[in-house]
């Protein structure tokens, strides 16, 4: 509730605990720009501050039921844990905000949506146990997305029309598939730890335009140990479509998708007697296709070119400008959400 106050240039410091409708809360929560929300350390990336909740939004690229705006150049958010059983965690929208530190974790698509041209930093979190992806770019998103993990989590990365993200030392494990390119992206790869995934490792859909072959032999990435084949270009007749739900359909704010019925958006339930909300990667059998319904014409918003700026606060009121520790994800951390606690109130400084 303090972003609703909150003026550019100041931090929001959120204490441990559950940030969720029961407190106050209307989802989605609309970051805004050159404003920071803190919750705790780099090394715990959330892990006693939770943003649970989810509510429809409306934008050129669709409609969607997401926990968090990300529609706001230079804000940050980093050190909580974001889980919304109906939908996406986060929704960054033709804008370049800094998300650090986090976890996202039992999202009932997905843990980011990354869309029209998006350019943001996406560094050091954690996106476990989520139903269809960790991170999903349409439009010509071009994020970098820099030493992240990624496990359980259907398909790690979908790379789809015009996006080109940069995909930096990432790990990439124990997910159904690891990176999907589809339609005209272009992703730049480079550095990463693939193995391990039920699937594909790296998965170029066969109408895509992608040269896997150059990444194959470039980029010092190591794919390997995965499922079906390390670096594929099979055709989508040799498996179920990756995607996410219909980008143009709503999906309701407080139902999860029941079971073997069909969605709102004319899909598919995404498992075998399981809700949208607990459906085992294991059930995640049939991901419809990304069909975004925008019309060409219509021009998508500029993004700023500035320089996101890294603004650490104390809570002792005393401001100071550092860079937050680059720790490595180099272990899975417990994906178990910590009970609810009662909420201090935000502490909101000027940077």
């Amino acid at each position: 509730q303090a972003l609703q106050v909150a003026q550019p240039n100041t931090s929001i410091l959120l204490a441990p605990g559950t940030y969720s409708a029961d407190t106050g809360e209307i989802f989605p929560i609309s970051l805004k720009p050159r404003v920071k929300v803190q919750g705790n350390s780099a090394d715990e990336r959330g892990q006693r501050v939770i943003i649970r909740g989810g509510g429809v939004f409306e934008s050129p690229s669709g409609s969607r039921n997401i926990a968090i705006l990300g529609g706001a150049n230079q804000a940050m958010l980093s050190g909580v844990t974001v889980t919304n059983p109906n939908g996406y965690g986060i929704q960054v929208e033709s804008s370049n905000p800094t998300i650090m530190n986090n976890t996202f974790t039992g999202n009932g698509i997905g843990g980011m949506v990354l869309v029209g041209n998006s350019a943001s930093i996406l560094y050091n979190n954690v996106l476990s146990d989520n139903v269809t992806s960790g991170i999903l770019l349409i439009g010509s998103s071009r994020p970098k997305i820099d030493s992240n993990r990624f496990e359980r989590t259907g398909i790690a990365i979908i790379a789809d029309e015009r996006s080109a993200p940069t995909i930096v030392e990432n790990q990439i494990v124990q997910n159904l598939d690891g990176v999907v390119v589809k339609g005209q992206a272009q992703p730049d790869l480079q550095k990463n730890t693939i193995e391990k995934n039920e699937r594909y490792g790296l998965w170029a859909i066969a109408t895509a335009s992608f040269d896997v072959e150059r990444i194959s032999k470039t980029g010092d990435n190591t794919i390997k140990d995965n499922g079906k084949e390390d670096i594929s270009r099979a055709d989508l007749s040799s498996e179920q479509a990756p995607a996410e739900q219909n980008s143009a359909a709503k999906v309701t704010a407080n139902q999860p998708q029941p079971a073997n019925a069909t969605s709102s958006n004319g899909g598919e339930a995404i498992g075998d007697n399981q809700t949208a909300a607990n459906a085992p990667q294991k059930q995640l059998t049939h991901i419809q296709n990304v069909s975004d319904e925008r019309s060409a014409s219509q021009p998508e918003r500029a993004t700023s070119n500035s320089n996101p700026t890294v603004e650490a606060a104390n809570r002792s009121g005393t401001s100071q400008t550092t860079p937050l520790p680059p720790t490595k994800p180099d272990a899975p951390l417990d994906s178990s959400l910590p009970a609810s606690a009662p909420l201090a109130k935000p502490i909101v400084q000027s940077n």
